[in-house]
């Protein structure tokens, strides 16, 4: 038997905040949905070094730093150093091109993995590639187009707070915390009516208040 979820009472003006940014912001965020199944080399090595750079960084900050790399004609080639001179603002960049350079290396055995459910795919991630986490690995499956998952960023945890729907502390979420939370971030999403995989892109455009996102 489904179990019967109760409704979860929201904020009324965090929410109205939100379902307008959604509606302005709609077909910006459906557009770079819909160009994510690319499963070329490309396309997965863009997004996995992307996300890597993400924890405690900017997007912006980590998108341009595979900008700057592809610009150079060195995305696929580059070494630890040379990668890291491109990671300009990104923080823990020492460490994170590392992280980079062994994931890289890691796309042709990903790509294998791919059919797995997603719960599966994302264990497998965060077993199997140094620096992932359950949000990072989320990020990287929505961005290359598998969704249905939470990425419990520090905005969509802000959000959960204002609305009393986080259950633990912002930014300390231990795994068993972070698949509780996700639970209840999808509920919140279907209870707004807005799928997963762009609730987290509106929640980010109405807290920057710019419309601007890296993915």
């Amino acid at each position: 038997m489904q179990e019967r979820l109760t409704e979860l009472t929201l904020d009324k003006e965090e929410s109205k905040m939100l379902l307008e940014t959604y509606d302005k912001y709609r077909p910006i965020i459906k557009g770079f949905l819909a160009q994510a199944s690319d499963r070329s080399d490309e396309h997965l090595t863009t997004e996995l070094m992307f996300c890597l750079q993400t924890a405690q960084s900017s997007a912006k900050a980590a998108r341009a730093t595979v900008k700057r790399l592809q610009e150079c004609g060195m995305l696929h080639t580059a070494n630890v150093h040379q990668i890291h001179k491109c990671m300009e603002g990104v923080r823990f960049s020492e460490k994170k091109s590392e992280y980079l350079h062994k994931a890289r290396e890691q796309i042709p055995l990903i790509k294998q993995q791919l059919g797995l459910p997603k719960e599966q795919l994302r264990e497998w991630l965060i077993e199997n590639v140094k620096g992932m986490g359950p949000k990072l690995a989320s990020h990287f499956m929505r961005n290359i187009g598998i969704f249905g998952l939470a990425i419990l960023d520090i905005h969509v945890q802000n959000f959960m707070v204002k609305n009393n729907v986080l259950k633990g502390e912002v930014g300390k979420l231990n795994m068993k915390q972070y698949l509780e939370n996700e639970k209840l971030y999808l509920q919140l999403a279907k209870q707004l009516e807005i799928p997963p995989e762009e609730l987290d892109i509106a929640i980010w455009m109405a807290g920057n208040g710019t419309g601007e996102f890296y993915g």
